[in-house]
């Protein structure tokens, strides 16, 4: 599938946490088995419980975490991740997570959890 071919079947959701780090969530199904979440801004202890939940609201076969526009993450969001991946896991569903390229961010994310990662949103989507 190529990144061009996606179209958006949902309406996009923005929130901006009260007293909190701002972070963008948008969330696209350009094919009925696809869950793709766009993810903007900076995940920390103000917002990744909320950001946690709001991955796991999304069914899908494959759930695609796009982090590539995160300008921080901090360790609670990479543990957050973490336990959406389980929780997908569980009802036989995967998740696939996108890394922007920043080396402690793909660190982090290794040491935290066993999460599929990709250099690209294309990657991530492509079927196996």
């Amino acid at each position: 599938m190529d990144d061009r071919d996606a179209k958006v079947v949902a309406l996009p959701s923005l929130r901006e946490y009260p007293g909190g780090t701002p972070l963008e969530l948008r969330a696209v199904r350009p094919v009925p088995w696809l869950a793709l979440l766009l993810m903007a801004g900076e995940i920390d202890l103000t917002n990744c419980f909320e950001m946690g939940s709001w991955v796991e609201s999304h069914a899908a076969d494959r759930v695609v975490v796009d982090l590539t526009c995160v300008e921080l993450l901090a360790a609670c969001g990479a543990r957050r991740l973490a336990e959406a991946q389980e929780t997908f896991r569980r009802r036989g569903s995967e998740m696939r997570v996108v890394v922007s390229g920043d080396p402690l961010q793909e660190q982090l994310l290794r040491v935290v959890g066993s999460f599929d990662l990709h250099g690209s949103v294309a990657s991530a989507c492509r079927e196996r």
